[in-house]
This record gives structure tokens, C-alpha cells and sequence, in this order.
């Protein structure tokens, strides 16, 4: 996993958040949830508790492209993603629902972040994650996905994090 993450990290240019397996008082975790960011201080909280399967990766996946969502908010890196974007984030997260709301899913962090999941890991394993946002909002933002983070780019990045030794 640590491979994984080291990977997912440099694909996107950020810095490894700080990785909990289990909730503390500081960093709790929604019964709905299993996994939660808090980006603000670069942590993730995993519930293992859930794990079968390829869940690990993809809950990984998923919070570790929230992080990444901060970051170019906070650092307002329009290199990275649109005007547009990094303001309709700013806005979410802003106004973020949790898992615990109806249709959280649907907001821009949360259709980012799935489709971010399941582009990456089709890529890499050819296996589809299970979308539950707007389809026309995945539609959309894998396309812009597809373009920015072209499929070549994604596997180079992966074989050298998978090829260079430890």
C-alpha cells in the first residue's frame, strides 16, 4: 500500500498525507464512512474494518484525491486545474455535506474524486469502481480527467514507483 500511495502522490504533486487506521477523538469517522480526509492537515483516517477486496485501493484512492483538491485550492494552482474548477471547489468545500447527507455524492469534490477512482484504477487494473454520482456529471469530469492525466502518463508514473527498488 505504501508503494501505492507514494505513487498516487507523485502522480498528483503532492505531499504524502499521514495515514490512520483507526479514528482518534482529533480525526473521527462517520459510521457512513470508510475513510474520511481531513485535508487541512494532510490525514487520512481509514476504517479497516471495511476492507475486502480491492476496497483499501480504492478508498485510498478517493481520499488521497481530496487532499490533492485542497491543495490546489488552498494554493490556487491554475496550473493544475481550471479558474472554474478551483472555484466551483472552493465553494464545496466551503459547503461540504458529508456521507451522512442525501446526494452528498453529487457534489463537484465528491464526482471529482470517484471519477478520479475509477479512471486510476481502470487504467492501472482494468477493474470499473462503483459510481454513484450524477452520470452525466462522470461523464464529464472523466473527460477532463482523461485529458489532463493522458493514460500514458498514469502508467509511467506507476512502473516507476512499481520498478525502482526499495
Amino acid at each position: 500500500m505504501k508503494k501505492f500511495i507514494s505513487f498516487l502522490c507523485d502522480l498528483l504533486t503532492i505531499k504524502e498525507p499521514v495515514i490512520l487506521y483507526e479514528p482518534t477523538e482529533e480525526y473521527p469517522l462517520p459510521e457512513t464512512a470508510g475513510a474520511r480526509s481531513y485535508p487541512e492537515d494532510n490525514v487520512i483516517v481509514l476504517n479497516t474494518s471495511l476492507f475486502h477486496d480491492d476496497l483499501d485501493y480504492i478508498l485510498i484512492t478517493h481520499e488521497i484525491r481530496h487532499i490533492y483538491q485542497y491543495q490546489v485550492v488552498k494554493n490556487n494552482l491554475s496550473d493544475l486545474e481550471s479558474k472554474n474548477t478551483i472555484r466551483e471547489w472552493r465553494k464545496g468545500f466551503k459547503n461540504y455535506k458529508d456521507s451522512t447527507s442525501l446526494h452528498y455524492e453529487n457534489q463537484s469534490l465528491e464526482v471529482d474524486a470517484q471519477t478520479f477512482t475509477w479512471y486510476v484504477l481502470y487504467v492501472l487494473f482494468q477493474k470499473s469502481t462503483n459510481i454513484t454520482c450524477s452520470e452525466n456529471a462522470f461523464k464529464k469530469r472523466l473527460k477532463v480527467l482523461m485529458y489532463d492525466l493522458p493514460v500514458d502518463e498514469i502508467r509511467e508514473v506507476y512502473d516507476f514507483h512499481y520498478t525502482k527498488k526499495a
